[in-house]
């Protein structure tokens, strides 16, 4: 009998050291300079910093994980934070939270390639505020961080929200009044004629700010002063993300005023050099407004900027059909113009085949001369063509012939190779060894399996 207590007291000793924690793996998390998500780098690869926080607080009782929110190692504190989320813990979260709004240091934060420093209050805060309070405590700690007058972007977020109450408009004016721009800022949705003077001197604290907070309050008086604004800035030899708020701010006027802004933004006056961007900020504007005020410019920029989305597409389609196929075949045959637009020129091809429109030509050219990106388009929608059509084999093997990019290559192998035809596995193994040395030296293996069945037939 004793034996048996003996070997049950070892197994269970066995167990207890094996579920306790690794503090190697904490070991690891307090060495590191940089608060890593998941995945990070260009190559999107895992992080062993946060693989080693998870293993060890997985690994954590309650009780040990709650004590690493009030670790002395930000890092640490983050990472319990972040996995303590989904814990069904009893604490009072809502002073836990409380005392983060001064939580104002900053820590190193990646995910992916992009570095960011956030501060460690609104880290823990976006990771349990939706979590952890109930409505109540999310709204009293909402007023709180007005009332504190908190360095978090919580804060911010809150000021430059439509949130709104009697409480925090009155925390909101006591922060305003000391000239802080966000909260002055924040006035503007309550719509005060008392606080438009305030407001106003955010033309010179910060513009952007100025333009947004105009648009709870289209006041005529201000049209002068956008058109002056207007006119400083045709000539100038460098654009600003500003221009966007400004625009946005103009178009909401929605009458002769905004087209006439407009205007000015397409006029000789414009520098040329930056006419590109302005005139995207009067796309970027205009495009909210599906009504009909527009549509002369919407169309403007479509046909002759390249301007244009689905939902631009599907508004003109139901609108105006002659218009809409008339501006997507001329779209498609310059599809290069939408390298960055992809999702633009994929719903434009696959329009085209439901309005039955021959593509042949338009797949051809795109086969031959397309870049990578937009060329992918092209291959991801093969089924609305005949593949064996005589245009698309040749402009197949004429792209093949002449280039190196195994995002191209593949997907021409692949394809021609389905075809089963002698002649054409002909071509392709004349092709694939006089182009060979150009290929990238890694891709060669991938090259030799795909086609090893035509090689190997040719050796025979």
């Amino acid at each position: 009998m004793k034996k048996s207590v003996c070997l049950i007291l070892v197994f269970f000793t066995f167990i207890n050291l094996f579920s306790k924690p690794n503090e190697e793996l904490l070991k690891t998390v307090r060495k590191a300079t940089v608060y890593e998500d998941e995945i990070i780098g260009i190559a999107h690869r895992e992080s062993k910093v946060y693989k080693a926080a998870q293993e060890y607080m997985s690994a954590c009782s309650d009780k040990e994980i709650m004590e690493l929110l009030n670790d002395e190692n930000n890092i640490v504190r983050c990472y319990a934070a972040t996995f303590i989320k989904d814990r069904n813990i009893k604490a009072d979260w809502y002073n836990i939270l409380f005392n983060e709004l001064e939580d104002s240091e900053k820590i190193n934060y990646q995910i992916y390639d992009l570095g960011y420093t956030p501060y460690v209050g609104d880290i823990f805060i976006e990771e349990l505020f939706a979590t952890k309070l109930n409505a109540e405590e999310q709204s009293k700690l909402k007023l709180q961080a007005i009332q504190k007058k908190s360095k978090l972007n919580f804060a911010k977020g809150i000021l430059q929200s439509d949130e709104k109450s009697d409480e925090l408009y009155k925390a909101t004016r006591e922060w305003a009044l000391l000239k802080d721009e966000d909260a002055i800022f924040s006035l503007a949705k309550y719509q005060k004629k008392e606080d438009l003077p305030l407001i106003q001197t955010l033309r010179d604290i910060n513009i952007e700010l100025y333009f947004k907070a105009c648009l709870y309050n289209l006041s005529e008086s201000n049209k002068p002063y956008l058109k002056e604004y207007m006119i400083s800035i045709m000539p100038l030899d460098f654009y600003s993300w500003k221009y966007k708020s400004f625009y946005t701010l103009v178009a909401a006027y929605h009458d002769d005023f905004s087209r006439e802004i407009f205007d000015m933004a397409f006029s000789e006056d414009v520098n040329k050099r930056m006419q590109k961007y302005h005139v995207g900020f009067v796309y970027s504007a205009a495009k909210e407004y599906k009504d009909g005020f527009y549509d002369d410019y919407l169309k403007t920029l479509w046909l002759e900027y390249n301007l244009t989305d689905v939902d631009l597409i599907d508004y003109f389609l139901a609108k105006d059909k002659k218009f809409a196929i008339d501006a997507i075949k001329k779209s498609v045959k310059k599809s290069e113009v939408y390298f960055s637009n992809t999702k633009a020129l994929d719903h434009m091809i696959k329009t085209l085949s439901i309005n039955n429109v021959n593509l042949t030509d338009y797949f051809a050219n795109g086969i031959k001369k397309a870049e990578v990106i937009t060329f992918e388009v092209y291959m991801h929608n093969l089924d609305l063509i005949d593949i064996q059509n005589k245009k698309i084999i040749n402009a197949m093997k004429q792209r093949l012939s002449k280039d190196t990019n195994q995002h191209v290559l593949f997907p021409l192998y692949e394809n021609l190779m389905k075809l089963n035809d002698e002649s054409i596995n002909e071509f392709l193994v004349e092709t694939y060894k006089k182009n060979r040395d150009s290929y990238t030296s890694w891709t060669i293996p991938d090259f030799e399996k795909l086609l090893e069945p035509i090689l190997k037939e040719r050796k025979k």
